[in-house]
């Protein structure tokens, strides 16, 4: 733990955007910034944006310069990428403590912050979906494919496919009014097979804003998005079949990501998981990465395995 009069800073950066904790005089402040690809993007050019949002929000908060930053960024999971970015953030930041590690790593130890690995996995459903396990004394990864791939149990495989199922019912003039009062709530007036074509193609669409909407219908009923729902659910649990091939060796579980927060999606899953593997303990994740990581120091990074 960081003494209170020191500045730590704690970086979640996923795939679709990251966010920062500042944790200072025991209390945190919280702040978004752009995706870190830490594999697309060279390590001085990712350190710089990090720069830029440390030295905003010191400015702003009247911070010291930070003594300690622990940052999870996606595509961090190589050495030599890792220790690039740190090498960079330490040219920048030459007085603080860097530690740089894989988003997949950080969302791991901030579940399983006890170092032990092995038996344990955290299923992530958010914007991207995988399922991290340790196995040898290391983490590997089942799915994670990406956008190039069906990837299901994320919410951009879900919010296309809902999309999808929103389009055939246009041209099937079938279209549900519930599903239509609900997507005219949130903002989404999707009245022709143009409307729906127009919002999938423009550039700043997430389909993954569409989840929720699916798996609230799917909560109350809906047949569609039931249907679509349960499908992700049983792709998610061939994840797990493919990783634990001796059902025993499963011990623990966390399920973390945004599509948790649908009780009814996170009721399923572990359903479907208690009845496939009776011994294991299910825990309900801790999501906030970037405060726990601004919190507590990280002294065992585990090695993860793509």
């Amino acid at each position: 733990m960081t003494s209170s009069h020191e500045l730590s800073i704690g970086i979640d950066g996923g795939g679709s955007g990251s966010r920062f904790v500042f944790y200072y005089n025991d209390q945190p402040y919280s702040a978004v910034g752009p995706i870190l690809q830490a594999r697309i993007k060279p390590a001085d050019e990712t350190a710089g944006l990090i720069a830029q949002i440390i030295g905003h929000i010191c400015e702003k908060k009247n911070y010291p310069m930070p003594s300690r930053i622990t940052a999870g960024i996606a595509g961090a999971a190589q050495a030599e990428i890792r220790q690039a970015l740190t090498q960079s953030l330490k040219g920048i930041f030459r007085a603080a403590k860097i530690t740089v590690m894989s988003d997949i790593a950080a969302t791991f130890v901030t579940n399983f912050p006890d170092s032990k690995i092995e038996g344990r996995a955290v299923l992530i459903c958010g914007t991207g979906s995988v399922l991290v396990y340790g196995h040898d004394g290391i983490l590997k990864v089942a799915g994670g494919f990406g956008p190039a791939l069906n990837e299901y149990g994320s919410g951009r495989q879900l919010g296309k496919d809902f999309m999808s199922c929103l389009m055939s019912c246009m041209d099937k003039g079938t279209r549900d009014p519930e599903v239509k009062a609900i997507l005219e709530k949130d903002g989404l007036y999707l009245n022709t097979r143009l409307d729906a074509l127009k919002l999938l193609y423009s550039s700043d669409f997430n389909p993954s804003t569409l989840a929720p909407t699916c798996l609230q219908l799917a909560s109350t009923g809906h047949s569609s998005c039931r249907k679509i729902a349960e499908h992700h659910i049983e792709s998610l649990l061939s994840l797990f079949a493919a990783a634990f091939s001796v059902k025993r060796s499963l011990k623990q579980v966390a399920l973390h990501g945004g599509l948790f927060n649908s009780s009814w999606f996170m009721e399923r899953v572990i359903q479907e998981l208690t009845a496939a593997y009776t011994d294991i303990q299910i825990k309900r994740s801790y999501q906030d990465t970037a405060g726990f990581l601004a919190k507590k120091e990280i002294s065992n990074i585990p090695v993860v395995c793509l």
